[in-house]
């Protein structure tokens, strides 16, 4: 794991290494830093992950619910109706503390490892993606390896991250 330095420095955390940061390779939206995986097939990297995965951190203006497992329900629905997706199953629902969650989403096509960081000082929710490419999910008991690998990879994510500068969200 790297530490990495996220929107200027004003955010940190780790990140798998071998995964590089995608506004070298194409324009990413000021709210997002998005990393893609470029590790070289047949090198072994011992954390479980493939060559595909992408993560994503986006800023998103927090959403006022009941409940914090209710906000992470909405912004894992925007991001399935996003990408075209009629209904998705959240699996794997965890607390990491009382302002991080983590969750497994994913209807037959997509699946996503998602975690939520609540930042009400900001009024900023915080949405960390996983992508896990080329899975094919019929049921929660059918998870491939790969997944349980990024969503212990997000996990971890979430754990390590810290704000260093809040004046990044004025």
């Amino acid at each position: 794991m790297e530490s990495v330095q996220l929107y200027g420095g004003a955010l940190r955390t780790v990140l798998p290494s071998g995964f590089i940061d995608a506004s070298l390779l194409r324009p990413v939206p000021d709210t997002q830093e998005v990393y893609v995986n470029a590790r070289q097939e047949g090198k072994n990297y011992g954390d479980g992950l493939g060559l595909n995965e992408s993560i994503t951190v986006d800023l998103l203006e927090r959403i006022e619910s009941g409940s914090d497992e209710h906000a992470l329900h909405e912004h894992v629905t925007e991001i399935f109706d996003l990408n075209g997706s009629t209904k998705c199953q959240i699996e794997r629902l965890s607390r990491i503390n009382s302002s991080m969650y983590a969750c497994i989403a994913h209807d037959v096509k997509l699946v996503l490892c998602i975690g939520l960081i609540r930042l009400p000082q900001y009024g900023t929710d915080v949405v960390i993606t996983i992508n896990v490419p080329e899975q094919e999910v019929r049921t929660g008991e059918d998870l491939p390896n790969g997944v349980y690998a990024a969503d212990g990879l997000l996990k971890t994510i979430l754990d390590r991250f810290e704000v260093v500068d809040g004046s990044l969200f004025v």
